[in-house]
């Protein structure tokens, strides 16, 4: 009795498999690139990791879009971060955020997005991160 028991779970499992959760499907779609040479960042930007320094830098500018297109929303939650106007840099409990450095005080994602400028052959030039909303 017991290999029919078998069989019929085997079955079952593969003729009525378990329904996937529905999770956010995030798109990205960038627009508007422009390219700045000579330009000085801010020294809030330099402490958030933006910039390797304040002057002479090469800026690649681009706005993003990102779309949701899953079936469910996007929620981030409560990132647990202290009063960060008065713990500027502190860790969250979400490790994903920190309280930023900038002199804006809120909490900023550690790395939101990630992007990569590659050469005509692929090779990787430059990376950049996007640290907040």
């Amino acid at each position: 009795m017991r290999p029919v028991l078998l069989l019929v779970s085997a079955a079952a499992a593969i003729l009525c498999p378990r329904l996937a959760a529905a999770l956010p499907d995030l798109t990205p779609r960038i627009y508007e690139v422009e390219i700045d040479s000579g330009q000085t960042v801010s020294a809030g930007e330099l402490a958030d990791g933006c910039a390797g320094a304040m002057a002479d830098r090469t800026l690649v500018r681009f706005g993003v879009d990102t779309d949701n297109v899953g079936p469910d929303p996007l929620v981030i939650g409560d990132p647990g971060c202290p009063d960060c106007s008065a713990n500027p840099g502190a860790a969250c409990a979400n490790a994903d955020f920190q309280c930023s450095l900038s002199g804006n005080p809120r909490p900023v994602f550690v790395s939101s997005a990630r992007y990569e400028l590659l050469d005509i052959a692929g090779n990787l030039v430059a990376l950049g991160v996007k640290r907040n909303y």
